[in-house]
């Protein structure tokens, strides 16, 4: 616990410190790749390490983080209203319900399937499977 803590102050920190020596620009049209990379990616490691100090799930913290970066970025360019701020939930909250089913689908496995249904129907390959699983 003290090291993901450790984690997220160093994130916010280097997110603080984007902050202080990056110029900003003008207007958000004026701004250029490197002004935005250097500040989204500690933005998004700062809030994936601290939400994950509470959710303990690093594919669920990041897809919170890329929800809230998406609607301020929505919300910078003057294009966040009901619809797109309801579909961004949407899209993020579909994400979460994904990652939490695969949590508990297989809790030692976070990515992949062991299978896409439980018995096979067609014979082959259920010859394959066992023919691979013995060997």
């Amino acid at each position: 616990m003290l090291k993901k803590v450790i984690a997220s102050s160093i994130a916010w920190i280097l997110f603080i410190l984007v902050i202080l020596n990056v110029p900003y620009p003008e207007t958000i049209s004026d701004l250029g790749i490197l002004q935005f990379l250097a500040f989204i990616f500690p933005l998004i490691l700062a809030l994936t390490l601290t939400t994950n100090l509470f959710l303990k799930n690093i594919y669920i913290c990041a897809s919170l983080a890329l929800g809230f970066i998406a609607i301020l970025f929505l919300k910078a360019l003057g294009s966040l209203n009901i619809v797109t701020g309801a579909l961004t939930i949407a899209s993020i909250g579909l994400l979460i319900s994904y990652f939490y089913k695969l949590k508990k689908r297989r809790p030692g496995v976070t990515s992949g399937f062991k299978n896409l249904t439980n018995h096979s129907k067609i014979p082959k390959l259920t010859n394959i499977r066992r023919h691979n699983s013995s060997s």
